[in-house]
Order: C-alpha cells, then sequence, then structure tokens
C-alpha cells in the first residue's frame, strides 16, 4: 500500500493502515522530517519523490506490479 503524504492525518493514518495488514506501507512525502516520523510510526518503506523514482522502486518492490492502492 501507498500512502502519499505524512502530515498529521498521514501520520495518523499509518497506525491504522499497519493494522489492515498490508504486505509492506510505503510513505511518501517532499519532507524529510516527516518521512522520519512516518518510518518511526511504522512505515516500511519512506521515499521523497523529489529524489527517488517511486514508480520504478514500487514496481521493483512488486515484481512489476505497482499497487492497487
Amino acid at each position: 500500500m501507498v500512502l502519499a503524504g505524512a502530515g498529521t492525518l498521514g501520520l495518523g493514518m499509518i497506525g491504522a493502515i499497519k493494522k489492515s495488514g498490508p504486505s509492506k506501507l510505503v510513505v511518501l512525502d517532499l519532507s524529510d522530517d516527516r518521512l522520519a516520523l512516518a518510518k518511526e510510526f511504522g512505515a516500511d518503506v519512506v521515499l521523497n519523490p523529489l529524489r527517488d523514482d517511486v514508480m520504478a522502486i514500487v514496481k521493483d518492490m512488486t515484481e512489476g506490479y505497482g499497487c492497487d492502492i
């Protein structure tokens, strides 16, 4: 699952998403400080779209599938 945004609402969603049992939770944000918090809150992978090729990384993680949500 990919969550776009690690602001107040996004950080709050991490716990709920993790309880739903995704194999991996990827969080995207433009702020490295927010991404560090997302990692502390339980995100498996954090990516900054300004620096990381998000589509390529997610497709590589999923053997070319991508993500549903």
